[in-house]
């Protein structure tokens, strides 16, 4: 089971991803995506509308320089440029229209619904803010380690005398 908002997997039914929250229960109230239908057709016939005409554009080139007296590659070597041109172009459109049906054949196959989780107001938990220390705070390692400083066990040794 995956989780569709996030992606994380888990291997038991839970009702909401703990990674991201979301709800993972199926729901019940499922909602219908109308995704109106591109004209594929009207695709496809401008293409091809676009090829012809490209050809008879490259054919009367082809003419116009062979009635100007161009011959042999003078005259060949610009059509055969022509043709793959408007071979590149018609086949590139071509491309980009498969992808386009494609991309709206996986739409329709899986619809995707979204539901919005209205999730119950979280309180706000303010920290009071924090006082400054009276006291100053000791360090960790002045109770631990032995410090060499005479000063220090003649002190402690007058407070035992007291006591």
């Amino acid at each position: 089971m995956f989780c569709p908002t996030c992606g994380a997997e888990y291997t038991q039914k839970i009702n909401y991803c703990k990674r991201c929250g979301a709800n993972m229960a199926t729901p019940t109230n499922s909602v219908e995506v109308h995704v109106p239908r591109p004209r594929f057709a009207a695709m496809f016939w401008a293409i091809a509308l676009m090829a012809l005409v490209g050809l008879i554009t490259c054919f009367t080139a082809f003419d116009s320089f062979a009635d100007e007296g161009l011959r042999g590659d003078h005259l060949i070597v610009p059509f055969v440029m022509g043709l793959l041109f408007i071979g590149a172009i018609a086949g590139l459109l071509i491309w980009q229209l498969s992808r386009i049906v494609s991309v709206f054949r996986d739409a329709v196959q899986t619809p995707k619904v979204t539901s919005q989780v209205t999730l119950p107001p979280q309180p706000s938990y303010q920290t009071p803010p924090l006082a400054a220390p009276t006291d100053p705070i000791s360090s960790i390692s002045e109770h631990t380690t032995r410090s060499f400083d005479p000063v220090i066990y003649l002190e402690a040794e007058k407070r035992r005398q007291r006591d």
